[in-house]
C-alpha cells in the first residue's frame, strides 16, 4: 500500500467544489419549481 493524503485534506476541495455545486443545483430546482408552480396555477385559474 501506498501512503494516502489524510482523507480530510484529500476530501475538502472536492467537498467544497460539490457542496458549490450542490448549492447551485438546489437554487435551480428552486427556480423551476416555482416556474412550474406557477404554471400549473395558471393552467388550474383557465
Amino acid at each position: 500500500m501506498h501512503p494516502k493524503v489524510p482523507p480530510e485534506r484529500e476530501n475538502m476541495p472536492h467537498s467544497h467544489a460539490c457542496l458549490s455545486a450542490l448549492t447551485i443545483g438546489i437554487k435551480v430546482h428552486a427556480d423551476q419549481v416555482t416556474a412550474q408552480a406557477k404554471l400549473v396555477r395558471h393552467q388550474i385559474r383557465i
